[in-house]
């Protein structure tokens, strides 16, 4: 059985997890429990626990800093995060960091018996003696998790120029290397699905992919934001079409009601022309509403040269947009979004490409510049991912974007009068 250890700075919480089961009938030992971080660290080191359950607010160190702790001190270590409605920014931080499940407050004895089954199947795996044999990738594809970090950082920057070949080589790649991207899209059919509902799902899919055995180098990246997971595969010219297809198969087997799910790929590369190939990835899952759930779209199938213009002059404007935010320029930014009104209204920004590379790019051009002024998002809204997401509950394109203008008036605003 496996020994688990309940961190929350209140007493009710606590004792409610504790006996919400008969955790020794899952498999579980009666849990140990702690009131902060700091007592969770030390039951860590005498008792060496294989579960711990972690409140994401507490005194003394919250459970983001201690997920960091046990990431690089006992990495073997299962994690799961109790997060209140309005902290999912901070869920996706610590998933970042390892996390192997997300529970809402107030508890479901359902949810976590969910949560607790797929911890049980992932230590079975971990083991098997193939896994134990091969050890492949281990939890962060063979590196450490400051380093996988620092990947996704570059990954997700919207004006991306390289990829430094020193990082690649951290993961076994070599700038002769042949490599493509490939990235399962995770949308949701109805934003009024729940967070913790989609975490799951995204999760299920990440860990798929992570533990599939092939015959070839791959780095999987989730991009919990960005509603994607990213993989760099690393094979022959001649068959990464056929390297694509395990991640296919788990695309099309994880399709479900609620959520469209789909699959773009890359030319392939050599390594040193990584970027062309990141962008033709993104560029092929901006077109993902063209398929069907489950479908895949292949860069190399689409009018890239259409393409290739509408998303330049796209990430233009809202390059546009982000100097606009510097500069306090009210007019350039109302300038930007009358352009993108009109291309709205032509059908040339559809709500697809709104969904997965509009408003994304915008988002992240946002805090980019918030960066560099040292502001944080939270600094001007309350919870600013959840206000950001609600973009996308409206019904039209032209709603949406007028809710996106809104959201960088605020911001623009605050940096103004701050």
């Amino acid at each position: 059985m496996l020994d688990v250890l309940i961190v929350d700075d209140e007493q009710l919480m606590r004792d409610g997890l504790k006996n919400i089961i008969p955790w020794e009938e899952h498999g579980f030992h009666i849990p140990l429990t702690a009131e902060n971080g700091i007592e969770a660290l030390e039951l860590m080191k005498r008792e060496k626990p294989d579960l711990i359950i972690t409140d994401i607010r507490m005194p003394f160190l919250s459970g983001i800093e201690l997920l960091k702790i046990i990431t690089q001190q006992s990495p073997d270590i299962y994690t799961v995060i109790l997060s209140g409605h309005g902290e999912f920014e901070y869920a996706q931080h610590a998933i970042q960091l390892g996390a192997s499940g997300y529970l809402l407050k107030p508890l479901q004895k359902e949810e976590l018996l969910e949560v607790l089954n797929k911890i049980k199947a992932q230590h079975k795996r971990r083991a098997s003696p193939i896994n134990t044999l091969l050890d492949i990738h281990k939890r962060y594809n063979g590196v450490d998790a400051a380093t996988e970090d620092k990947l996704r950082e570059i990954l997700t920057d919207p004006g991306i120029s390289s990829i430094p070949a020193q990082l690649l080589e951290s993961f076994g790649i070599g700038r002769y290397d042949n490599i493509a991207f490939l990235a399962i899209h995770i949308d949701k059919i109805d934003e009024r699905i729940s967070d913790s509902n989609y975490f799951l799902a995204f999760q299920q899919i990440e860990n798929h992919a992570r533990s599939l055995l092939v015959p070839y180098r791959k780095i999987i990246v989730p991009c919990l934001a960005q509603r994607r997971i990213l993989a760099l595969i690393s094979a022959p010219a001649a068959m990464y079409e056929e390297a694509a297809d395990p991640f296919i198969s788990i695309a099309q087997g994880a399709c479900q009601k609620d959520f469209f799910i789909a699959t773009a790929i890359s030319n392939s590369h050599l390594a040193q022309d990584a970027v062309t190939a990141l962008k033709e990835v993104r560029a092929a899952g901006a077109q993902r509403a063209s398929a069907k759930s489950g479908g895949t779209i292949f860069f190399s199938q689409i009018d890239a040269e259409k393409l290739t213009a509408t998303t330049t002059d796209i990430i233009a404007t809202v390059s546009g947009i982000a100097n606009g935010i510097l500069s306090h320029d009210a007019l350039e930014i109302d300038g930007h979004f009358e352009k993108l009104m009109r291309d709205v209204r032509s059908g040339r920004i559809t709500p697809e490409f709104f969904r997965s590379f509009l408003a994304p790019n915008v988002f992240m051009h946002i805090q980019k510049v918030l960066s560099d002024l040292k502001i944080n998002l939270e600094d001007i809204f309350e919870t600013p991912l959840r206000d950001y997401r609600m973009l996308f509950t409206l019904k039209s394109v032209e709603e949406m974007l007028l809710s996106l203008k809104a959201y960088i008036e605020t911001i623009s605003e605050f940096i103004l009068f701050r």
